[in-house]
């Protein structure tokens, strides 16, 4: 996996605040409530921060995939992690 090491990127998400649990909301910076957290997530770590895992994101096997029958690549996630891979508009949260 290549990571973005943008210096200004790298700022703006060293300013974000770490985790989520009651204090990230529908855009990058608003408070909104608490989420449901699968137990399949407990004692899981965050794939690229490795903080306490809150989501499980999967990759989907396409039909014309060469081997249909393989397992899918799925990563453990925190809040902000999956808002950074599945982008701003995420509604982590809600």
């Amino acid at each position: 996996m290549k990571f973005n090491t943008d210096p200004e990127w790298l700022k703006r998400m060293a300013d974000l605040e770490d985790g989520c649990d009651v204090s990230v909301g529908g855009s990058m910076f608003e408070p909104i409530k608490a989420h449901y957290v699968s137990a399949s997530c407990g004692g899981e770590h965050c794939s690229i921060c490795k903080q306490d895992a809150t989501h499980k994101i999967s990759e989907e096997i396409t039909s014309d995939d060469p081997n249909p029958y393989r397992h899918p690549f799925s990563a453990y996630l925190c809040c902000r992690c999956f808002r950074l891979v599945m982008g701003p508009a995420t509604k982590c949260g809600e």
